[in-house]
């Protein structure tokens, strides 16, 4: 049998936007370095309906929050999007990490970030 009266239901869906912070500690780069490059791979991706973006953090508590110089895009495969972004620096940095903001028109339909890496030249 169904007890209704003593039943729950609990009922969510995803959320329109996120943002998503990495490494945790941050990553400590060579002195020498001139350039940062990030590649992310994102699946489910629908450029009609979704933005991403990824902010490069540096300064002490990581609070300065710069744009990408450039960025690319390949499609390997139908709904996957991999982009390589690109900081070429003015200065060297002693610390960063990223900050990715993320948004879909409708949640419905979602994308994600299935995975990451990180070079410095």
């Amino acid at each position: 049998g169904v007890g209704l009266l003593n039943s729950r239901v609990r009922v969510e869906r995803p959320k329109t936007a996120f943002a998503h912070y990495w490494p945790a500690g941050g990553r400590t780069p060579p002195a020498s370095t001139a350039q940062i490059r990030l590649t992310v791979r994102y699946e489910n991706f629908d450029p009609l309906i979704h933005a991403t973006s990824v902010r490069l953090l540096t300064g002490t508590g990581f609070v300065a929050e710069t744009a990408a110089s450039s960025y690319s895009d390949v499609a390997p495969e139908p709904g996957v999007i991999e982009r390589t972004y690109v900081w070429n620096l003015g200065a060297s940095v002693p610390a960063f990490k990223f900050k990715a903001t993320g948004s879909s028109s409708t949640p419905l339909n979602v994308f994600h970030i299935a995975w990451f890496k990180d070079w410095v030249l």
